[in-house]
């Protein structure tokens, strides 16, 4: 049930799924996967990966999952995947 009332921060860290190198083949083909390489940018620094800003974004979304149950991701399958 939604209520307008309830507010989450999904906090946390970076878990071990987030490094994953099977997370890029689930990204749409429209997405250019440079624009998650690694940038002069202090947050990146002690992310091993050449993908950081992908991490982070997959930690948010997991994240705001495991505090709100919501899941945002849409099925490659949609007609409107992009």
């Amino acid at each position: 049930m939604y209520s307008y009332f309830f507010s989450s921060f999904p906090g946390g860290k970076l878990d071990p799924c987030d490094l994953s190198m099977e997370w890029p083949k689930y990204l749409s083909s429209s997405i250019n996967i440079d624009r998650f390489s690694k940038k002069k940018a202090d947050i990146y620094k002690d992310i091993d990966h050449p993908y950081p800003g992908l991490v982070f974004r997959l930690c948010a979304i997991r994240e705001t999952f495991e505090e709100t149950g919501l899941l945002l991701a849409k099925s490659c399958t949609s007609s409107n995947s992009q």
